[in-house]
């Protein structure tokens, strides 16, 4: 795979480029390559016509940034659209880096993906920009938010703690501030992850994983009173129109079978547990094998008319906007478990929905995908 790295003299940049050396890789950075000049962005990358960029370059001194609110703009939010302008011509999938700084801070626990953002300063203001730009020119990205980066080399919060604690003998930092520092090579392990699998591991999901996975994806993170309850995953209108089955086939202290997911409960619905379910399923995937051999299928089905009272003709596009989003989370939750999964929209419309027991029009199968342990 070539792989274009932005920024691949500062910490993180580093990381990649070693960790990253069996692709095909080109490091660029200051003075080499300035991507506040769009035409020198362009120019570096039509020359070298990568499949991927990870856009790891920043200015990143927040009190820099106060001083300089331009500068940061300039570095952060138009070079950000500079690569987002020229990647996209050469069809390029972006992978972008930006900061937990997007929030406000404000809130009592850790915030998710689909948290409202609410910049407070001008480094966060202007990475904000550089994520709108990610998600209005370029039809194939990821914006990772990370905090607090330390890794080898560099001037960063803990080596600094460090040194002065070396020096001083004891400390005085501020106690109003929580964050979560990040190790520089385990963003590039949590990076160079976020793939599709097809190969999994004979080893067994346990039902605790399982059940961390079904949170992720469908579950209910705060009820605020009998009527309304917020799930971990965004959903037009707060509708929900998917529903989740689940298909067991290696899942310690689960019995091989077909279930159901109900959220509310957190709870699994058994609808049968009849054998020949591993070759049921192929089948209906259109003998893709590689989804009998996982531990444990997703399937999402969607029910429009939770949608369409209210959205008309654009429910169907809000739908498949909803089963992306619970996807995604799959694919990130997938990583924290050391499991691994593809997404599927490849399948026999009535085989899958007659293997559900759903009636295909009130309720139809949408996007399924495989799980199961990986290597490391």
């Amino acid at each position: 795979m070539r792989i274009y790295i932005t920024g691949s003299k500062g910490q993180l940049g580093r990381a990649l480029m070693r960790r990253l050396a069996h692709h095909d890789l080109l490091g660029v950075d200051l003075p080499e390559v300035d991507l506040t000049d769009l035409a020198a962005a362009r120019s570096s990358l039509a020359a070298f016509q990568p499949d991927v960029i990870i856009h790891a370059a920043a200015y990143t001194d927040v009190d820099g940034a106060a001083r300089n609110p331009d500068l940061a703009y300039r570095v952060n939010a138009l070079g950000t659209r500079n690569v987002a302008v020229a990647g996209e011509a050469t069809g390029a999938a972006l992978l972008a880096i930006s900061t937990n700084e997007v929030f406000d801070g404000a809130k009592n626990e850790p915030y998710l993906e689909f948290d409202p953002p609410h910049p407070i300063n001008p480094y966060a203001r202007s990475k904000l920009a550089a994520e709108q730009f990610v998600r209005d020119l370029t039809t194939r990205f990821t914006i990772v938010r990370t905090a607090w980066l330390y890794g080898l080399g560099g001037n960063h919060f803990v080596k600094k703690i460090i040194t002065r604690a070396d020096t001083d003998g004891r400390l005085r930092v501020v106690a109003d501030e929580v964050s979560s520092p990040t190790y520089a090579e385990d963003l590039v392990t949590a990076i160079e992850g976020r793939r599709s699998h097809r190969r999994f591991l004979a080893e067994p999901l346990t039902l605790e994983e399982v059940s961390f996975l079904l949170w992720a994806t469908q579950g209910i993170r705060h009820q605020a009173n009998a009527a309304t309850a917020f799930r971990n995953v965004p959903s037009a209108g707060c509708r929900h129109a998917l529903e989740t089955y689940l298909g067991v086939l290696n899942v310690t202290g689960l019995a091989p079978g077909l279930y159901r997911y109900l959220p509310v409960e957190h709870r699994l619905l058994v609808l049968e547990r009849s054998g020949g379910l591993r070759e049921r399923l192929t089948d209906a995937a259109l003998h893709q094998h590689f989804i009998g051999q996982s531990a444990a299928t997703f399937i999402w089905t969607t029910v429009p008319y939770r949608m369409e009272w209210r959205y008309g003709l654009a429910s169907h596009k809000v739908i498949a906007l909803d089963a992306g989003h619970v996807c995604q989370n799959l694919y990130l939750a997938c990583s924290a478990v050391g499991c691994g999964t593809c997404a599927v929209a490849a399948y026999h419309q009535e085989m899958m929905d007659r293997l559900l027991g759903v009636d295909g029009e009130e309720e139809f199968t949408l996007y399924l995908a495989p799980v199961g342990k990986v290597g490391g």
